[in-house]
């Protein structure tokens, strides 16, 4: 073996060599995320409720290939289970991509734990901040060491694990949180310094100017300071100083001066930004982005929920959990029951039915664009064959239906009332007038058909 064969046979692509089955530890400061941002600042937290509680709003759906592509749904499965029930015994579906949701929004990463990594039948969230991933030397992962308390080792194949790409870390996640450190700072010391204000009665630092004044005046003059200046109940009363040729120069800057209301309004509108999430949704009654609340929400679902959140976490649940139990699996969610998303379900719908009336797809096309089952009878038409046959166009008919009877009268006598002529043998009655009403069916009925 040559030397660039053993150089490339020893790359390491993400780790220094050193570093290979040992934990890596996070670069981020994962639970002052949630200490400083998550329980200290309101936009913070309004935006993760918003993200987490949209996500876990949206149920999941399952189906098995069948032949050709066709999709069969599935609605009894552990997967649907765990998804839209009861994720472990003691926590519902909901809550857990909720936890899922605010990890990521939080922290960037997630983790969760398989009861049977053969064939999960429950899943338990775990803190990400305590979880810390092993790099392998071959295949990127080896396992995962949790300190809560005592460590604990996984194996890769006993953890669900999900993040959002950093840049600097392929084993970390970046949190939104993170690119916002300096505004959450930023907003945590401007609310203090308005609380610290408030508590001084809103009056600035300062200094008196007295010519010559004895140690006893300068003690009377700080103990009245602090009798009348001491909490928000004796905002603005006035300090009478028995002194001559006496002066007060303030030395601090004003809430004007410091531009504090347009600061936190700066604020506001980064944190929401980096969230994804419109100002109007969290209560921002000066967010006019939008024209209205409507388009605000539909942004919020098609930006942030669905691009974001859904859509990373159906890619992972379908790498991930489905070929546990078989490839032939597909995820999907449910959108049918977003409000925020109806008027698009409705011009989806307004558009397949143009294009087939257009003649441009075929009846069971249509059909399965907007999610309904295959009409087994007339499914292979296009509607310019189902018009001359009679058939109900595709907007009309949400169940296969059988095709409308002609009235007897339009009909030939003669050709009706033949299978009532037939002589049958004794014991095939039943079976040969079932066969005979067939073919007179098929006589009538096949244009319809094809």
């Amino acid at each position: 073996m040559g030397i660039l064969d053993f150089l490339k046979k020893d790359k390491w692509r993400y780790v220094m060599q050193g570093n290979f089955d040992r934990p890596v530890w996070t670069t981020q400061k994962d639970k002052q995320f949630i200490t400083e941002g998550y329980n200290r600042v309101v936009w913070v937290y309004a935006c993760v409720s918003a993200i987490s509680g949209a996500v876990s709003s949206v149920p999941w759906l399952l189906y098995r290939k069948g032949r050709g592509g066709r999709l069969i749904e599935i609605t009894d499965h552990p997967i649907l289970t765990m998804l839209n029930s009861k994720a472990n015994p003691h926590m519902s579906g909901k809550d857990f991509i909720d936890y899922w949701a605010t990890y990521l929004a939080i922290e960037g990463k997630f983790y969760a734990e398989y009861s049977n990594p053969n064939a999960p039948m429950a899943m338990y969230p775990l803190y990400p901040h305590y979880m810390y991933p092993i790099p392998h030397r071959t295949e990127f992962i080896g396992g995962y060491e949790y300190r809560l308390d005592t460590p604990i080792l996984y194996t890769p194949e006993e953890v669900l694990w999900s993040k959002f790409n950093d840049p600097l870390d392929v084993y970390q996640g970046q949190s939104p949180i993170r690119a916002l450190s300096r505004t959450i700072d930023t907003e945590n010391e401007a609310v203090d310094w308005n609380k610290s204000t408030l508590q001084n009665a809103g009056v600035p630092a300062g200094v008196f100017q007295i010519q010559n004044p004895s140690p006893e005046l300068q003690e009377t003059l700080r103990e009245e300071w602090r009798k009348r200046y001491a909490g928000g109940s004796n905002a603005r009363i006035p300090l009478i100083l028995n002194a001559d040729k006496a002066t007060y120069q303030q030395i601090g800057l004003s809430a004007m001066d410091m531009d504090f209301l347009n600061q936190r309004k700066v604020n506001r509108t980064e944190i929401c930004a980096a969230f994804g999430v419109p100002s109007q949704i969290v209560g921002d009654p000066e967010g006019q982005t939008y024209s209205n609340y409507g388009e605000a929400q539909k942004a919020f679902w098609e930006n942030t929920v669905i691009s974001r959140y859904l859509d990373h976490m159906l890619d992972k649940l379908q790498s991930d959990l489905l070929p546990r139990y078989s490839d032939s699996l597909v995820l999907k969610y449910d959108l049918t029951g977003v409000g925020a998303l109806k008027e698009n379900e409705d011009k989806k719908s307004k558009r397949v039915i143009e294009q087939f009336k257009a003649g441009l797809i075929k009846r069971n096309e249509g059909r399965y664009a907007l999610d309904y089952e295959d009409d087994p009878i007339s499914g292979n038409l296009y509607f310019n064959e189902l018009a001359v046959a009679g058939s109900a166009p595709l907007q009309e008919v949400e169940q296969p239906e059988a095709p409308e009877m002609e009235e007897p009268e339009e009909t030939e006598p003669e050709e009706m009332e033949e299978p009532e002529e037939v002589e049958l043998e004794d014991g095939d009655e039943e079976e040969e007038a079932t066969e005979i009403q067939i073919e007179i069916a098929k006589k009538k009925y096949l244009p319809i058909f094809r």
